[in-house]
């Protein structure tokens, strides 16, 4: 059985996120990962068993940091669909930086189960955050519009990243809420 580095292991995830963000090709190769890191090939084999593997931890962690920036700044947010912007802001950056990775790697078949299986546990996190928003803010919506919610914002962040003042209207009719006209974020409508 080989021996389990931890240390070897964060080295070949740095590695890695260092090809998919300044790489032209936002790609790799196992082998670039073992040269860049001077290992055997078969040691990087040994903690991850495939490059779309690799690739999907390096998303992961990535992701897990910045929604728990996303959950500290909810704490100051004043409003719902503060919070709202505050996890599409987020969707919106992490998409800008990994798009071009993820699209080749959900574009390939074989890829897909690695990469893509992360987006249930994505939008549970949305979903559970939109959830905490609405409970926050005691606003009265049908059952499950905070997974259709997350679902919206995820699947706009991946393919507009479009700025949030031209979705508002959307969000806010789906909340049943108003967007003040002082644009300060703060909201009124159906609370209960």
């Amino acid at each position: 059985m080989p021996k389990i580095i931890p240390e070897i292991r964060e080295q070949f995830i740095a590695a890695a996120r260092q090809r998919i963000l300044y790489s032209q090709q936002h790609d790799l190769t196992i082998r670039e990962i073992s040269e860049d890191c001077r290992t055997g090939l078969g040691t990087v084999y040994n903690y991850f068993p495939s490059k779309d593997a690799l690739i999907a931890e390096v998303l992961f962690e990535d992701w897990q940091t910045l929604w728990e920036e996303v959950q500290k700044k909810l704490e100051d947010s004043e409003s719902p669909m503060q919070d709202i912007e505050l996890i599409y802001d987020a969707l919106c950056t992490f998409m800008r930086k990994y798009y071009p990775t993820m699209e080749i790697y959900t574009s390939v078949a074989k890829s897909v189960g690695d990469v893509r299986s992360y987006h249930p546990a994505m939008i549970e996190q949305i979903s559970g955050v939109i959830s905490h928003t609405l409970r926050r803010y005691a606003l009265s919506v049908e059952p499950y519009t905070d997974i259709v919610l997350a679902e919206i914002l995820l699947g706009i962040a991946i393919h507009k990243s479009e700025q949030f003042e031209q979705i508002c209207p959307i969000i806010c009719r789906i909340l049943g809420v108003e967007r003040s006209s002082a644009g300060d974020g703060r909201t009124q409508g159906k609370a209960h």
